[in-house]
């Protein structure tokens, strides 16, 4: 296997029968009480969201970390920030609440009851979006301006906003409504596949829509003419989707290896086999891009959390269990997915965290 271009610590060789977040200076592991429903790294802290409303925004030394209350009940969606210095987080209390390392929790929006479960943030435009059931909830300014509110036709199960952060696409099921979000009254576009669509995103050039379907398959759209596609035979129904930093590849969770489409071109995907790296087997529960390398940091179902390369599948044993849980094809009943995967902004770092609470980070150097 060729040397991979990232390592952790300076000088440190890692050995293969050891983790290494075990063997790293820079890394340290976590064990929370409720489980991570969201990762993402606030500056140079990671930002854990978890089940029990709590959010915590770390560092090497456990002294210096910050813990919040921000919910009364368990985080179900969490976004840095537009601005990038803050975690902003719904829950089934119904509250979007803005949350840093350096102060207080600041509640934006509340819907008085009605669980919020999604949300999405654009750094280019400053748009928050939220969503309650049917009902979405544009906010600008980072949360602190207008509010515009747009009706979709069913309950909506996953936001994204387009580059340019101005175009919001609500997935529900048999479907994707787009709306433009800074224009009040927006009427839908839909675009139509029966089944339900739980993930969704868009292309880095905004030609392409794409989603993640409980049907254990992905489905996506060409938005200049409306052509559709579907990626099928999953193991498991593909809910995380990442783009490489120039958008020639899309990473997907839910296959029995890390599963990655091609998307250069006008066509996209559309007659191209998927790329399968090679990697220790076990479902993929969670996958990540590097904001510029060609790496992918992936969760395994049992725990285990890897980086590899894309050119050819060299791999870093990260944390976890070396081997899978037997069998294979049920780990998700063992509750150890690792659910949330986050990169900094330079790319030198990377959290984990899972449905059992077992969390972690590890800082990389070139």
């Amino acid at each position: 296997m060729n040397q991979p271009p990232l390592r952790p610590s300076p000088g440190l060789v890692p050995t293969p029968n050891r983790p290494l977040v075990e063997q790293a200076r820079m890394a340290r592991t976590i064990q929370f009480d409720a489980p991570v429903t969201a990762a993402h790294y606030i500056g140079v802290r990671a930002a854990f969201a978890l089940g029990d409303g709590s959010v915590h925004f770390t560092v090497l030394s456990a002294h210096n970390d910050v813990v919040h209350q921000c919910h009364s009940g368990a985080i179900l969606a969490a976004v840095p920030s537009p601005d990038g210095k803050a975690l902003l987080s719904v829950g089934d209390d119904g509250k979007l609440v803005r949350s840093s390392a350096e102060g207080s929790p600041e509640v934006l929006f509340e819907t008085g009851g009605r669980w919020l479960e999604q949300a999405v943030a654009s750094r280019v435009s400053g748009v928050v979006a939220v969503a309650a059931g049917k009902q979405v909830t544009v906010l600008t300014e980072g949360g602190r301006g207008k509010k515009l509110v747009f009706q979709a036709p069913a309950a909506v199960t996953a936001l994204a906003l387009d580059p340019k952060g101005r175009r919001l696409a609500c997935a529900h099921r048999d479907g994707v409504s787009l709306y433009w979000a800074l224009i009040k009254d927006s009427p839908a576009k839909t675009l139509h596949w029966k089944g339900a669509h739980i993930a969704c995103t868009f292309h880095p050039s905004g030609d392409f829509l794409v989603t993640g379907m409980l049907e254990n398959a992905l489905h996506g759209w060409r938005l200049a003419d409306g052509t559709d596609f579907q990626m099928r035979n999953y193991a498991y129904r593909p809910k995380h989707l990442s783009w490489s930093s120039k958008g020639k590849l899309l990473a997907t969770s839910g296959a029995q290896v890390a599963l990655l489409w091609p998307f250069e071109g006008k066509d996209g995907p559309m007659g191209k086999p998927g790329q399968q790296l090679p990697s220790r087997p076990g479902l993929v529960t969670s996958i990540n891009h590097h904001k510029v390398d060609n790496l992918v940091a992936v969760g395994f179902a049992d725990g285990g959390v890897h980086i590899l390369r894309t050119r050819d599948g060299a791999d870093l044993w990260i944390s976890g269990p070396s081997e899978p849980f037997e069998p294979a094809e049920e780990p998700l009943e063992a509750g150890t997915a690792v659910e949330a995967l986050a990169w900094s902004a330079d790319g030198m770092r990377m959290a984990w965290g899972g449905q059992d609470g077992a969390a972690g980070w590890i800082e990389l150097i070139k």
